[in-house]
């Protein structure tokens, strides 16, 4: 009886492993972007909003940018790109170009440390608003 059910039994393993998989857990809404280039403007005016360029990739197609979430704290601006993953999407794990401007709301003057938040870290540069 036992030799019976051991095809069965490989039959049952064999589809326990065919379900989908992704070999990068991760939540629906993150920082998935990997970022590459950031150009900051070296001053600006306390008048105008600064333009950040963040150039990147995300992970595969299953990925798309949502909005960009700002933090300004004392001198320190930081800049988390939220991307968002399609889990029913079928998508290769290839690298999808990204480029994106966030524009940050008027500051006040001084100088100001401005970090993206990205997939292998953090890009800092510097801003001085007069």
């Amino acid at each position: 009886m036992a030799a019976k059910l051991w095809p069965a039994f490989g039959l049952l393993v064999l589809m326990a492993g065919c379900g989908p998989h992704n070999s990068m857990p991760t939540p629906k809404r993150a920082s998935h972007l990997y970022v590459e280039e950031v150009a900051v403007p070296e001053v600006a005016t306390q008048e105008q909003a600064v333009q950040v360029a963040i150039q990147g990739n995300l992970p595969s197609p299953a990925y798309s940018f949502e909005r960009f979430q700002v933090e300004v704290k004392d001198n320190l601006i930081e800049i988390t790109p939220v991307v968002a993953y399609d889990s029913t999407k079928l998508a290769a794990q290839v690298l999808v170009p990204f480029e994106q401007v966030c524009e940050v709301g008027k500051l006040k003057p001084g100088e100001y440390q401005v970090r993206i938040v990205g997939k292998t870290g953090l890009v800092s540069k510097t801003l001085r608003v007069r």
